[in-house]
């Protein structure tokens, strides 16, 4: 799951969105010792809303599907938000 949990939208104002001005939030994986066997190395969230907001649209949930192959196999789930920043997490994979 990646959600916005600031006060805004990460389009922060209509008028950017409408415009087309404001980019999507993007989730990406990076994998060491595995590989993808299902879903998109990078997927578009599309626009995630502020907890202001009264739509329930702040969190997006990211499917991937990978098979451990190596040593220490492991993930970097990325989401990047043109102007909510970006974070990393890395995940431990059981063979």
């Amino acid at each position: 799951m990646i959600g916005n949990q600031g006060n805004l939208p990460t389009y922060l104002t209509h008028q950017g969105r409408d415009a087309g001005l404001a980019k999507t939030v993007r989730a990406r994986i990076s994998l060491t010792g595995a590989k993808r066997i299902g879903g998109e190395e990078t997927v578009d969230l599309g626009h995630l809303e502020g907890l202001a907001s009264p739509d329930n649209l702040r969190v997006r949930r990211v499917t991937w599907v990978v098979k451990a192959e190596g040593e220490s196999p492991s993930a970097v789930v990325q989401a990047v938000s043109e102007k909510g920043g970006r974070h990393a997490r890395r995940i431990t994979l059981d063979r």
